[in-house]
């Protein structure tokens, strides 16, 4: 049975004197534990005693170390699980941590962590200037910090407080129609011209491309196969071998036969040479941002940003403490992986193979990279026309028993096209056919 109480200790002149603070003390497998309330008010020790008590005959681990962890423990928590499990965005997840979440929540107590204090945050973070996805990004690492805490054992905090997320406008809107990825091809060198290639074909990711190595291509079986483990969600995955990715693959087949003769081992499909060494292709940026100038892809000034994503400035003269402006392609290497799932989806092949081949594992995902293009909206738009032609010709020509399709026995009269519409003034011609059907229309009006 557990108990409330205020320690005493002795003044100078030896008098005792009762503690503001309300203490509990409760039992736990036989062994008693002390904990400080941390408030003058014992309607509020009691509940924590009813609490721990509770959490006790549960069977749920207590120490009153509890209600003493920082939030700086369970950070440190998430950056050794990051790294045990090798996570690619340790790099990205410690820089958040060091320059925005410890600096406001670090020193804090898990336990007194609240809603009210991520909405604080989020004002914050928005008066210096970030964005919702921003500010997202770093709630997943909260997240994470308060679940680890909660499945330790003994748990570290005993629940994880409600982190309000915010909305996020990040629907995905760029892909690449075939002449512009032609004309962005001819302007690369070979070996990038060849992983844009690839990456059109079958819209996987630019570093599954890059790390792909001859046995992972069976021209036997016509397929190319990535390993488990080596793609983002650490499964495996196969993309059908067909005529023009054959011709690419064999292509480089070919090119790496020959450097093995001169006694060159290549191992990647997609390499360059430099010096006479063989080296597997990494970044393109700027390449990529010439080729998509030269094509006439729309480009941007930007400021120039190191891997951890701080801005670069001048370090001397006239411009010291400005940024660095550089330009950087408005089309992304991404959107390949856009433009393969809306042509696959052209093409007819079902949803569900579509996803195994791309690597999505939900379709959610899946219609959201589902973008409709310029020529997908020309073509709705023409069929709409169509269809607009083919009821004011059934209005011109009325149906034996188009009584049937009347309102109180009358008809529905004749439709006017709207004046300065180039495509109804266009209708209106055609309908001056009057006997025959819509098929003997010019429909090279309308194609």
């Amino acid at each position: 049975m557990g108990s409330v109480f205020r320690p005493k200790y002795k003044n100078k002149d030896g008098t005792l004197q009762a503690s503001q603070v309300w203490w509990i003390k409760y039992y736990r497998d036989g062994k008693p534990h002390r904990e400080s309330s941390g408030s003058e008010k014992v309607t509020v020790a009691r509940d924590l005693l009813k609490d721990r008590e509770g959490d006790s005959v549960k069977g749920i681990p207590i120490t009153p170390k509890m209600g003493r962890v920082l939030f700086s423990e369970l950070a440190d928590a998430v950056l050794a699980d990051y790294r045990m499990n090798k996570k690619k965005s340790i790099d990205d997840t410690e820089r958040r941590l060091k320059k925005h979440l410890l600096p406001f929540f670090g020193q804090r107590r898990a336990a007194n962590i609240s809603t009210d204090d991520f909405r604080k945050y989020i004002e914050v973070r928005q008066a210096a200037g970030a964005c919702n996805g921003t500010i997202n990004r770093e709630f997943t690492v909260l997240k994470r910090a308060f679940s680890l805490g909660t499945k330790s054992t003994p748990p570290k905090i005993l629940r994880t407080p409600h982190i309000p997320m915010l909305h996020e406008d990040n629907v995905r809107k760029g892909f690449f129609e075939r002449n512009e990825f032609e004309d962005v091809c001819r302007f690369l060198p070979e070996p990038y011209a060849d992983i844009v290639n690839f990456a059109y074909i079958t819209g996987w990711r630019s570093a599954e491309i890059k790390d792909l190595e001859f046995r992972n291509l069976d021209f036997e079986a016509g397929e190319v196969r990535l390993e488990p483990g080596t793609t983002k969600s650490g499964e495996g995955r196969a993309f059908p071998m067909f005529s023009e990715l054959r011709v690419l693959l064999e292509k480089r087949l070919r090119l790496a036969q020959a450097e093995r003769k001169k006694g060159v081992r290549c191992t990647h499909v997609f390499w360059y040479e430099r010096n006479g060494e063989i080296l597997p292709v990494g970044r393109f940026d700027k390449a990529w941002t010439t080729a998509c100038r030269k094509a006439g892809l729309p480009v941007t000034e930007r400021p120039l940003r190191r891997q951890n994503r701080e801005i670069v400035t001048y370090k001397r003269g006239p411009k010291k403490g400005k940024p660095i402006m550089t330009l950087k392609a408005d089309a992304w290497f991404h959107d390949f992986r856009r433009t393969a799932i809306r042509n696959l989806e052209r093409m007819g092949i079902p949803r569900s193979v579509a996803k195994l081949m791309v690597g999505h594992k939900t379709d959610s995902v899946y219609e959201r990279y589902n973008v409709a293009s310029k020529r997908d909206l020309d073509v709705a738009r023409e069929k709409m026309e169509r269809n607009a032609m083919e009821r004011l010709y059934s209005t011109s020509n009325p149906h034996p028993n188009s009584h049937h399709f009347a309102r109180d026995g009358h008809g529905l009269g004749k439709v006017e096209p709207i004046l300065g519409s180039s495509d109804a003034q266009e209708s209106a011609k055609l309908l001056e056919v009057k006997d025959g059907p819509v098929a003997q229309l010019d429909r090279a009006a309308v194609s």
